[in-house]
């Protein structure tokens, strides 16, 4: 059973990994300049770092703006509510209330659909809730999508 959780693990680990690499490729095709926030930590002791949360993912602009989102891999056809990070929601709606695009880009692994799920329908999300793919905006496929769509929001 361990052995079966720690492989699941890894192997979320590992489609989730492609799916940040093929984000900024496409990304960075598309047009967009691309920063990637890395991993937080601060030290907690003369040898000793502690991980921290950063705000979300990802930094995408271009000459039609910017736009601030963290990406999600999923396995299902749902976001459900526990896979939503209370301090990223805080931190996308923040930048986002200007009126720019912040939010999650999620790769549904089951049907291929790439979706954009915005900070608002984010924060409607209940607990033991989800959020469908209709719930969101359809950018594309993972073979082919298209970041600019968010512009026309």
């Amino acid at each position: 059973m361990i052995k079966n959780n720690k492989l699941r693990g890894w192997t979320a680990q590992r489609e989730g990994r492609d799916w940040e690499s093929l984000f900024k490729h496409r990304a960075e095709r598309s047009g967009f300049s691309v920063v990637r926030i890395p991993d937080g930590c601060r030290q907690v002791g003369p040898h000793k770092l502690m991980r921290v949360k950063t705000p979300f993912d990802w930094i995408l602009s271009s000459d039609r703006g910017v736009i601030f989102c963290d990406t999600k891999s999923l396995d299902n056809d749902r976001l459900i509510f526990s896979k939503i990070d209370e301090f990223q929601l805080k931190h996308l709606k923040l930048v986002g209330r200007s009126g720019v695009p912040a939010g999650y880009v999620c790769q549904f692994r089951e049907t291929g659909a790439v979706v954009f799920f915005g900070w608002k329908i984010l924060e409607s999300c209940q607990p033991r809730g989800s959020l469908s793919i209709e719930q969101g905006i359809l950018i594309g496929t993972v073979d082919s999508f298209d970041l600019s769509r968010l512009f026309n929001l």
